[in-house]
């Protein structure tokens, strides 16, 4: 099968060798007639309508095998390589020979291309942004700071006295009931004074162990219980000062046996503390001023006011002294006053004084 193949690979290459050499010759053959006739002329559009543009196929050279049995597609390859020969339409006597022309193969013309259409947005100019006017830079504002102060002496209108009774007993509970009996009489006694029940109130009670002394023969024994210790402590509201030495004797005489010690007061506290604040807050306005003026400047605001006081009225010095050493008689009392003081802080802003007129 292979060397058949060969063989009518053979056979058309011959065929197609034939086929250029007649070609060649008819292209010799036509430039030399049209030497001879001296010009070259074009083909008429008669000569051209007659030249079949159907290729004629070339005969086949002695090789002992036949045309026909030739492969289908190598006769189809070599139909489409060789070139279409053309053939000379006779021309009458006397008439130049025409050239040999080859035919035109029709040659596809290139597509047109489609040019894009861009569509370019329209451009919008945006307007610039509008000026804001920026303040020019100023100095830094002319500040001072002062400490206003107010301290007002008040006579105080409350008393409050401590009172207390301590018990002992070889027992918890003897010490403790001895002491119960004795409170109970200083607390009534106290009311009998003119006291309120709302204005009594136990401050502190406890109870504890009494050890014996340690022995200079054995320091290192273990303590020893000998008794108990109970203790009670009421604080007493005196809204009257005049009654303040009645109702200590009276507890001291019911049976009162500890004197915690005794304040004073006011019974508004809240009004006379605001009354400083405002008496304060001016003062430092004053003193602000002062300072304004010795500036060529004034007080043109506030910036900041701080409280510094805590508003606790502070009692002055007082005295308890007893005529008797028996508690037999009243105690003289000397309330003294109540030290209001109030202190703010503030800051100020100055501003260059106008101009005079």
């Amino acid at each position: 099968m292979t060397r058949r193949l060969r063989s009518i690979f053979g056979q058309s290459l011959r065929t197609l060798l034939v086929g250029v050499i007649v070609l060649a010759v008819a292209l010799v053959a036509g430039v030399l007639s049209a030497g001879r006739g001296g010009a070259l002329h074009p083909t008429s559009a008669g000569a051209q309508a007659q030249a079949s543009p159907t290729p004629t196929a070339l005969p086949a050279t002695a090789t002992g095998v036949p045309t026909a049995q030739a492969s289908p597609t190598l006769a189809a390859a070599t139909a489409t390589a060789l070139p279409a020969t053309a053939t000379v339409a006779p021309t009458p006597q006397g008439t130049p020979r025409p050239l040999l022309r080859l035919p035109s193969f029709p040659t596809a013309s290139p597509a047109p291309q489609e040019t894009p259409t861009t569509t370019a947005a329209p451009m919008t100019q945006e307007s610039p942004p509008a000026a804001t006017a920026v303040p020019e830079p100023q100095g830094m504002p002319t500040l001072v700071n002062v400490v206003g102060t107010y301290e007002e002496r008040l006579t105080p209108d409350m008393a409050i006295v401590s009172l207390g009774v301590q018990t002992t007993g070889t027992t918890a509970a003897e010490a403790s009931n001895a002491n119960n009996e004795l409170m109970t009489a200083v607390i009534a006694a106290v009311k009998a004074a003119g006291i309120e029940d709302t204005d009594i109130q136990s401050t502190s009670i406890g109870l504890s162990p009494v050890y014996a002394q340690p022995s200079r023969d054995d320091p290192n024994a273990p303590p020893t219980i000998t008794g108990y210790r109970a203790t009670n402590t009421v604080s007493v509201r005196v809204l009257d000062l005049d009654q303040v030495g009645a109702i200590l004797s009276a507890g001291l005489g019911a049976g009162a046996n500890q004197l915690g010690g005794i304040s004073f007061a006011l019974q508004d506290r809240t009004q006379p503390y605001l009354d400083a604040l405002a008496a304060a807050t001016l003062d430092a306005r004053r003193k602000a001023d002062a300072i304004a003026v010795a500036a060529g400047m004034v007080v043109s605001g506030i910036v900041e006011i701080t409280e510094e006081s805590g508003g606790i009225p502070r009692p002055l010095a007082a005295s308890i002294a007893y005529a008797e050493r028996g508690f037999g008689g009243a105690a003289p009392i000397e309330a003294g006053e109540i030290v209001v003081q109030a202190r703010v802080h503030v800051q100020f802003r100055l501003a260059a004084a106008p101009a005079a007129a």
